[in-house]
């Protein structure tokens, strides 16, 4: 399943659409104030920035490393839902199928490599400001949720630590 289309399974349009929504926040900050707490948040979370843009409120980088538990058991999840919508059983994947090796690259359909997010922010009044934040190359649902999930809690945690400075 793909998050920006081309989903064929039943209740897919919902999936996008809950993607989709998962990704808009609004905030009760200057613009300034939330562009420098997501460049930090960035940072933080060891994000390479390539490309940002302050008076348009544009960040492009790639996306952040999951821990390597939680990477290798979506990357089996999503491989597992990928044989099923593709006609094959889950069980393809069992050790015990395949003589207890598996030759396998998981990495590939998950591959934070090519992967990356673009964030935009918009000024919509003097202390509010709307950020969009979507990612590309990303086509497991699951991962697109861990990655907003850990990403809106790094910025949270940058803006709580920032209200000092304000």
């Amino acid at each position: 399943m793909t998050v920006g289309g081309g989903d064929t399974r039943p209740g897919g349009v919902a999936l996008k659409l809950l993607a989709l929504a998962i990704g808009d926040r609004s905030f009760q900050r200057p613009f300034a104030r939330v562009f420098d707490s997501l460049t930090v948040a960035f940072a933080s979370l060891g994000s390479r920035v390539q490309n940002m843009e302050r008076v348009s409120g544009y960040i492009a980088g790639s996306i952040p490393q999951l821990e390597p538990t939680r990477t290798a058991a979506m990357q089996e999840a999503g491989m597992r839902q990928y044989a099923m919508a593709k006609g094959y059983p889950a069980s393809i994947f069992d050790k015990k199928n395949s003589g207890g090796m598996l030759d396998i690259d998981f990495g590939g359909m998950m591959s934070r490599g090519m992967a990356g997010f673009t964030c935009s922010l918009v000024r919509q009044g003097a202390k509010d400001t709307k950020v969009k934040l979507r990612f590309d190359n990303v086509y497991y649902p699951e991962l697109v949720a861990e990655y907003y999930k850990l990403i809106w809690a790094a910025v949270d945690k940058q803006m709580f630590l920032d209200v000092a400075l304000d």
